[in-house]
């Protein structure tokens, strides 16, 4: 028996008496040292076992040899195992897993498999797909005084991105970054560049660019270039329009 299969057969015995679910850490036990997850641990005052009270006493060294093991991706179809340290960050990144409708989400309650979701927000969401490497738009009645948030989706090179824009009232800042919708690995090699003009006014513009960064559901300040909201509007028109461009290029491997 290889060390895998071994593997695999420990975490098939570490299930709970309970509920039947694969336990993962804090582990509890009973008197009798019967194991539960801390779910049931919660929701139980005796032992489903063998009827004894429950202390709140913790199995810490079932625990640390979890740690050692490799857990299968509960995303269906999904092939990897990881150690329990990893498997939460690749659970929210695995191909296999359920995508909400990001640019849309609360309000619109569509689920499914990333390979589904260009053709949901074509079906469902038109305006918020860009269909090209550049796309040039115009926001209306675009002001520095009101926070907003909005994300497009890109088609771009063959690949799915996603382009957040956000508005900060308070800190007067406008957060961009663009995101692969695909292998985190491959994010690298795309740049996005992004230029702010008003139309018909040579040399007012303002351009910044950088990397593509691996799809996360919940991106940071930290994954974003910035921009002062106040430069901006010197940007504006007497109509309050606001002139966007965003060109996605691929960046050939050395």
């Amino acid at each position: 028996m290889n060390r895998r299969v071994t593997a695999m057969s420990v975490i098939n015995l570490l299930q709970c008496p309970f509920c039947l679910r694969p336990m993962r850490p804090p582990f509890f036990r009973c008197p009798r040292l019967h194991l539960l997850c801390s779910t049931c641990q919660n929701s139980n005052v005796v032992c489903p076992e063998c009827g004894e009270w429950l202390s709140g006493n913790r199995s810490q060294d079932t625990e640390r040899l979890a740690l050692q093991l490799p857990y299968s991706c509960p995303n269906d179809g999904c092939p990897d195992t990881r150690l329990l340290a990893q498997l939460t960050q690749h659970t929210k990144v695995c191909p296999y897993r359920l995508y909400d409708c990001i640019p849309c989400r609360p309000r619109c309650r569509w689920r499914g498999f990333r390979e589904d979701i260009l053709q949901h927000l074509r079906d469902e969401h038109p305006e918020l797909v860009w269909n090209k490497s550049y796309n040039s738009v115009v926001y209306e009645n675009f002001d520095t005084v009101t926070s907003h948030s909005c994300t497009h989706a890109v088609l771009a090179h063959g690949r799915l991105f996603w382009s957040h824009s956000c508005r900060d009232s308070d800190k007067r800042l406008l957060y961009e970054v663009v995101q692969l919708v695909g292998p985190a690995e491959q994010a690298s090699y795309f740049r996005f560049t992004i230029e702010y003009y008003r139309q018909g006014k040579p040399g007012k513009q303002q351009v910044i660019s950088g990397l593509v960064q691996p799809e996360r559901e919940d991106f940071t300040a930290g994954d974003c270039l910035t921009v002062d909201l106040r430069a901006l509007e010197e940007f504006l028109n007497e109509k309050k329009q606001l002139f966007y461009s965003l060109k996605i290029d691929y960046i050939p491997e050395s």
